[in-house]
């Protein structure tokens, strides 16, 4: 219908209806009227709404207005519009402005968790890992949450070198549900798995459903399907590696 009306020339109603926040109705003629796009799509960019912010990076983009696409990446705090930016650089060529896209970016809260995430991701495409691990670790060390924490953990491992992560763990000394998860995964890539199931079932959370799924996880990625299995259904890492008493009174007779 949107479309017919514009079609029909009725823009202004459609115009109507996108400042009443119908956000169809705004991108619909953002794609048509170019020179009132800014207007149309601003109070949803506003909003931190992603489709919104890249249909104006796009935009800008499309009209090769790349330093007021600069300006916009740095004003967006959900750095959506910098990723958009930093695509851009890297399709044409252009690997430093790129890193320099999201690098730009100030220390805004979701926009640097993001940003340090596809910054990272950029650099190992490159063959620059150790610079992600540096963007990572900063990020960790400062932020401390387990998201940071666990994307540098997952980073460790995906290049070799659980170990650090598991030493990063250390220096953190938080003993919290989700760091403990993280370790357990380091442990099971370090080929300590049946230390890091010891582990589970001592940690007091360690009866837990969340705790079970963590260890049915562990298994099942080691192979160790039917293990794993029993975990889920008994909802107990207490059982682990433990035969069920169907089997024990089996092998006995």
């Amino acid at each position: 219908m949107v479309t017919r009306l514009i079609e029909l020339g009725h823009n202004d109603e459609v115009e109507l209806q996108a400042g009443r926040g119908e956000w169809f109705c705004a991108l619909e003629l953002a794609c048509r009227r170019p020179e009132r796009a800014a207007a149309l799509l601003a109070p949803f960019v506003a909003t931190g709404w992603w489709t919104a912010v890249r249909a104006m990076a796009e935009l800008l983009e499309g009209q090769d207005r790349i330093e007021e696409l600069r300006s916009y990446a740095a004003a967006d705090h959900h750095g959506h519009a910098a990723r958009r930016l930093a695509e851009l650089l890297e399709e044409r060529g252009d690997v430093e402005g790129a890193i320099a896209a999201y690098r730009d970016l100030g220390d805004s809260g979701s926009s640097r968790l993001n940003c340090a995430s596809y910054l990272a991701e950029l650099l190992v495409r490159h063959g620059r890992p150790d610079e992600a691990t540096e963007v990572l670790r900063e990020l960790a060390s400062t932020v401390r949450d387990d998201w940071s924490v666990d994307t540098l953990c997952a980073h460790y491992a995906a290049h070799g070198s659980a170990e650090d992560g598991l030493a990063f763990l250390d220096d953190l000394g938080d003993d919290d549900w989700e760091y403990f998860r993280i370790r357990l995964e380091l442990m099971a890539g370090c080929g300590r798995l049946d230390e890091a199931l010891e582990l589970a079932r001592a940690h007091p959370e360690g009866g837990t459903d969340y705790a079970a799924e963590t260890v049915a996880g562990l298994l099942a990625g080691a192979g160790r399907t039917g293990e794993a299995v029993d975990v889920l259904e008994r909802r107990d890492p207490g059982w682990v590696c433990h035969p069920s008493p169907a089997t024990s009174s089996t092998s006995g007779g």
